[in-house]
C-alpha cells in the first residue's frame, strides 16, 4: 500500500475518507470554541461575585435584604424578625450620669434552688451567692479605682473603728449604730448589737455556747463550720456594751482583720437558731 504518490500524500489509501477527517477537524474547533465561551462567562460571574456579593442557589428562595439605617441614626439596625429600639428611646438616667440609683428590682439567672442558709457550711454554689447579700461583714474593702486591684484596704463596714492591743493578742471592735436587720420575722427589724456579733462568731467557730456541738457525741450536732480558720486562735469574746465587743487570741494572727470581710464571716440573728435550732431553713440578713 502506498501513502505517497508524485510527491503528495496519497489519501486513498487510508482507512477513512477526506471528507470524515474534515468533519472531525471541524468538531475539534467547535468544541475549542464552546470552551472559550464557557472560560469567559466564568470570568464574567466571578467579577459580579467579588462586586456584589456571593452567588446564590437559583433553586433557593431570595434572603431579605437588612433594612437600612434611617438618616442621621446612631442606633443599631436590627435583623430580620428582630425588635429594634425606638428612634430617640430615653436613656436612663443612672445610665447617662453614671450615678447610683438606690431602690428597684434587679433579676438573676440561677441554675438550682438554694439548698441551706447557714454561713457556717462554707461555700455552697448554689447558695453562697444569696449569702453574700443577704448578710454582711464587719469590715469592707475599698474598690477601684480608689485602690489598685492587688491591694486589700479595709474600711468601716458593720464596724466603724477598732484597735488592737499591743501584743497583737487582743482587738476591740466598736459596732456601727443604727444598723438594723430586715423587718421579717422573727428578728422583726430590730437594731443589730455586739451580742449579735459575740453569738455569731461563737456560732461560726464553734466556740463559747457552742463549743462541742459539732462533736458526733453532741445531743445538737451542727456542721463542722467550714470558715473557723479564717478566726484562727480565738478563744473568748466579750460584749462590753451594746455596741463594743473584744475579740481575745490565743497568740497573734497577722490577717484577722483582712479575713473580717471574707464571706466567710457574717453577723447573723440569733432569733433564728433559738426557733429553729439550725440555719438551714431561714435567712434574715
Amino acid at each position: 500500500m502506498k501513502y505517497k504518490h508524485f510527491g503528495k500524500y496519497d489519501w486513498s489509501g487510508l482507512p477513512f475518507s477526506l471528507e470524515g477527517r474534515k468533519l472531525g477537524l471541524l468538531a475539534v474547533a467547535l468544541i475549542l470554541c464552546m470552551a472559550v465561551v464557557a472560560v469567559g462567562c466564568n470570568n464574567g460571574n466571578d467579577s459580579g461575585n467579588s462586586s456584589g456579593g456571593a452567588s446564590q442557589n437559583p433553586d433557593q428562595p431570595a434572603l431579605p435584604a437588612a433594612p437600612a439605617a434611617p438618616t442621621g441614626s446612631t442606633g443599631t439596625v436590627a435583623l430580620p424578625g428582630e425588635a429594634s429600639a425606638p428612634t430617640g428611646a430615653k436613656v436612663d438616667a443612672t445610665m447617662a450620669t453614671g450615678q447610683p440609683k438606690y431602690g428597684g428590682t434587679i433579676s438573676v439567672h440561677v441554675t438550682a434552688d438554694p439548698s441551706i442558709w447557714d454561713v457556717s457550711r462554707g461555700v455552697q454554689s448554689d447558695t453562697d451567692p444569696f449569702l453574700q447579700v443577704l448578710y454582711e461583714a464587719p469590715v469592707q474593702f475599698k474598690l477601684p479605682p480608689e485602690v489598685g486591684y492587688t491591694e486589700a484596704v479595709t474600711v468601716p463596714g458593720l464596724v466603724e473603728s477598732w484597735e488592737v492591743s499591743g501584743d497583737v493578742t487582743q482587738v476591740t471592735f466598736h459596732l456601727t449604730k443604727g444598723v438594723h436587720f430586715a423587718n421579717m420575722e422573727p428578728v422583726n427589724g430590730r437594731e443589730m448589737t455586739s451580742a449579735d456579733f459575740k453569738f455569731s462568731f461563737e456560732y461560726l467557730t464553734r466556740i463559747g455556747e457552742f463549743a462541742g456541738k459539732q462533736e458526733y457525741f453532741s445531743s445538737i450536732k451542727l456542721p463542722t463550720p467550714r470558715f473557723a480558720y479564717l478566726a484562727g486562735g480565738l478563744t473568748s469574746i466579750e460584749a462590753l456594751d451594746k455596741y463594743t465587743v473584744v475579740l481575745n487570741f490565743d497568740a497573734p494572727f497577722a490577717p484577722f482583720l483582712n479575713y473580717m470581710g471574707d464571706p466567710g464571716l457574717r453577723i447573723m440573728p440569733r432569733e433564728i437558731y433559738d426557733r429553729d435550732g439550725h440555719f438551714k431553713d431561714t435567712a434574715v440578713g
